[in-house]
């Protein structure tokens, strides 16, 4: 947490007209260390640019009291709020310093009173309806009084020579708590800080983006309701967010009044991008702003970059850069909602547009993309938009644009296949699903849909939708499309235990692939091919499968299907006794899967990786690895984590706690029961040891019993993984 700063003092001697501050000021030790820096190294014109109820006021008057030793001729304050146009500065400015103006000259009065006081700080607050007049009255004062320093907070870039722009961010998280916290005691001394009441007020400062004025009217609402209900109440955030006290201006008591002025200094165009640009949800790039906001009713040509700069210059608009070369704009959200009713008649067009432009990333091509060369990137990118594409299927569907919110649902669903949660994409499409789109998209909302069940471990429904999707794409004759189905039903044969019938649908799926040219589903089918041959016992099938596989993988820069390969590999080495290529192969897998953000991929290798390390006696290192494949897995991927409490499970009846033991194992269980067979047989193994280490001779049986029936029914062959996990646990068992 933050630590309080002192309220700022009134020196007795007049050097000063900073007002004396009643309330406390919290944190920005950053910001004020990077000003007095800034200061001290020379600069002389500093704006403080940042959206209106950021607390850049606050923070030019708490700066400029910190700094009274450091300037012999005062730190003077000049509020420019009522200013309008030349006069209205140098009037204020006037005010401020104390020098009646009188000469036929104002700006050289005032230059020579700066210039009079040595090295002064002058602040001046609020310069954004100014700015216009910046070059011939700051800019005069800047040259006739060498020695002066300005500090001047504003909404929009002065851009005038010398300038030095400092953004100011809203406050961290801590920094907002606190805040919250500080305010409420203000109005209801009795309210503490409490483990029941943080995690809402960390939710309240979060929806709010931290904004110093909003968090603080926020705050003032505990007097008459309790955090929750204010909580609740944030939908309506402009009638809730009003202050009460009589000393304050509409700007500093209404978030409402603080958002109408930014609004105000906008010309007509500006509105009208602001107003449409808030259709976005967390942010977008330039490229969608181009694609969605529309100008041409205006007479002058505009460009919408340049709009768009104005806006960031206006601090209406963020320039984020969530990872390196990916550039978006975001709005702060009471702006985004406050722009949002100022859109009228044009929202339902605005909409529309922004729906088809995020549609596009649904589209076949662009989703293989995210499989080949520049894929990562790519992937990182569609992640960032999961919030517009969710806008996009609201929108669509409200619409009747089916096909842009097939679109959209298509390519948000790719975002929860690599990221989770599955259920989330399912519900997503199922949304879209039954409605009346073109046979080719209703077929690949089938497959995407049963892709999801089937991660999900929900089998049944899995097979249904593939079905439907295979039986659409052999009407249409898609080759392409009944290529990837029948790989899809042939992995979830697999998963079932139905070794022939998966064969029998890999070997039908792969021709097709290089029929067609699908070189990643190529490499996918062969990778599965082997995995089923190492399941099987057959190793130098398995062996030669992996290497065809990843050949592909690395020659179209698959990253993600590399690492799987990688991680399988490894796993076949793992069975051979092959420890130290095992681990290699661990090793390199890992950082790709964290790399391209494939986080059910890197709960798996972790996973996989404690098994090695179990099986080497490490069991600290073992259990480290297997909670955090369990932590990062449970929602993407039930069945592994199902898979990883049955080994976990053996590492706690090592240590002797079997009622852990037993626990973990009746979680793990239903995860794998009925959605995948090999899976299950190996955890009713460990699950046989874990019994016969507690002493339960009749309990260890009945599980290991229960495992040979599932090979039997799996028709595993002496040489398969199954077969090798059953022999281990029977020859431990026999003692």
């Amino acid at each position: 947490s933050s630590r309080i700063l002192p309220r700022l003092k009134t020196p007795s001697m007049k050097k000063t007209n900073l007002p004396t501050r009643v309330d406390s000021f919290f944190g920005r030790e950053p910001e004020l260390l990077e000003l007095g820096q800034r200061v001290a190294g020379g600069q002389r014109l500093i704006t403080v640019l940042g959206a209106g109820g950021t607390g850049k006021t606050r923070l030019s008057q708490h700066f400029g009291g910190t700094q009274l030793g450091e300037f012999p001729g005062g730190v003077w304050f000049c509020d420019l709020t009522q200013s309008r146009g030349r006069s209205g500065i140098l009037s204020a400015m006037g005010v401020a310093l104390e020098v009646p103006l009188t000469g036929r000259d104002p700006e050289a009065q005032l230059a020579e009173a700066i210039l009079g006081r040595g090295r002064v700080l002058v602040i001046l607050d609020n310069f954004e309806q100014v700015v216009d007049q910046a070059t011939d009255t700051l800019g005069r004062w800047l040259q006739g009084a060498p020695e002066a320093v300005f500090m001047v907070t504003s909404r929009a870039l002065l851009r005038i020579a010398g300038e030095e722009v400092f953004t100011l961010d809203p406050l961290p998280a801590a920094e907002a708590m606190n805040l919250f916290y500080d305010r409420a005691r203000a109005v209801r001394p009795d309210f503490e800080r409490t483990g029941d009441n943080e995690p809402v007020v960390t939710e309240i400062v979060e929806r709010l983006d931290g904004m110093s004025l909003a968090v603080g009217l926020a705050a003032a609402r505990v007097r008459m309701l309790s955090p929750e209900k204010i909580l609740s109440r944030l939908s309506e955030r402009f009638k809730l967010l009003r202050g009460q006290r009589r000393d304050q201006s509409a700007r500093q008591a209404t978030l409402r009044g603080a958002i109408d002025w930014s609004w105000e200094l906008l010309k007509p165009h500006e509105q009208s991008a602001l107003s449409q640009l808030s259709v976005f949800r967390g942010g977008g790039t330039l490229e969608a702003a181009e694609a969605v906001v529309d100008l041409e009713r205006f007479e002058d040509e505009l460009w919408v970059l340049d709009v768009v700069e104005s806006l960031v210059d206006h601090s209406l608009l963020r320039r984020e850069e969530p990872h390196r070369g990916h550039v978006r704009y975001r709005m702060l959200e009471s702006i985004r909602e406050y722009a949002a009713e100022k859109q009228g008649e044009q929202a339902e067009a605005t909409a529309l547009r922004h729906g088809s432009h995020f549609a596009s990333l649904g589209q076949e091509d662009f989703l293989e993309s995210l499989h080949t060369h520049g894929g990562m990137e790519r992937r990182k990118n569609l992640a960032l938009e999961l919030e517009n594409l969710l806008a996009g299927v609201d929108a669509g569907l409200v619409a009747g644009a089916l096909e842009g919110a097939a679109g959209c649902a298509l390519a948000a669903a790719e975002v929860f296949f690599l990221h989770g949660p599955f259920s989330d994409g399912i519900a997503l499409l199922e949304r879209v699903s039954g409605q009346p789109v073109s046979p080719a998209t209703e077929a690949r909302l089938f497959y995407m849909t049963g892709w999801l069940l089937q991660l999900a471990g929900r089998p049944a429904e899995s097979l249904q939708h593939h079905q439907k999707a295979l039986a659409i794409h052999r009407e249409l004759g898609n080759r392409r499309g009944e290529g990837r189905i029948l790989g899809n039903l042939a992995s979830h044969h697999h998963n079932q235990g139905r070794i022939e019938e998966a064969l029998a649908h890999y070997h039908q799926a792969l021709p097709i692939h290089r029929e067609v040219g699908n070189r990643r589903g190529e490499a996918s089918t062969l990778a599965n091919l082997a995995s089923l041959h190492h399941e099987q016992g057959h190793i130098p099938e398995a062996l030669e499968h992996y290497h065809q596989a990843l050949a592909i993988e690395r020659e179209t820069v698959n990253r993600r299907h590399e690492a799987i390969t990688l991680g399988n590999l490894a796993n076949l080495h793992r069975d051979q006794g092959r420890i130290q290529e095992a681990l290699e192969h661990y090793h390199q897998a890992l950082p790709i899967h964290r790399d391209v953000g494939d986080h059910p991929g890197e709960g798996i290798a972790l996973g996989n990786l404690g098994d090695l390390l179990f099986d080497q006696g490490d069991l600290g290192a073992a259990e480290t690895h297997f909670q955090q494949a369990i932590a990062i897995i449970e929602e993407l991927f039930p069945i592994a984590a199902g898979a990883f409490r049955g080994s976990l499970a053996l590492i706690r009846a090592h240590q002797g706690d079997f009622d852990k033991a037993r626990s973990l194992l009746g979680r793990g269980e239903p995860q794998l029961r009925g959605t995948h067979a090999l899976e299950l047989g190996k955890l009713l193994c460990k699950k046989a040891r874990v019994e016969h280490l507690a002493g339960d001779s009749s309990a260890a049986a009945a599980a290991l019993a229960e495992a040979e029936t599932v090979a039997i029914e799996m028709g595993a062959s002496l040489d398969s993984e199954l077969t090798h996990t059953l022999a281990e646990a029977r020859k431990i068992l026999a003692g």
